[in-house]
């Protein structure tokens, strides 16, 4: 799945202390909102630093997993959801 920086991704708000990954202006946690895109897009990638809200970072893990679980046999989800015999 291709996206688009000039739609959705990361950055980072004055008033917060985390950045935020925001898709149709809105985070993906809920808790902040964009009135316009910022005007040099929006940052992709770097989905597991620090710095961002893990609020956020753990929708867009779900969003990947669910989206990838039917095309990946044996992946991060579908191992750890295997439980061993007792």
């Amino acid at each position: 799945m291709t996206v688009n920086s000039k739609i959705e991704g990361w950055t980072w708000l004055s008033n917060a202390r985390k950045w935020h990954y925001f898709r149709e202006g809105r985070s993906l946690c809920g808790q902040q909102m964009l009135l316009r895109h910022p005007s040099e897009g929006y940052e992709l990638g770097n989905n597991d630093s620090s710095s961002n809200c893990a609020g956020c970072r753990r929708k867009l893990e779900t969003e990947a997993s669910k989206l990838n679980h039917a095309d990946c046999p044996g992946c991060r989800v579908c191992l750890d959801n295997i439980k061993e015999p007792t």
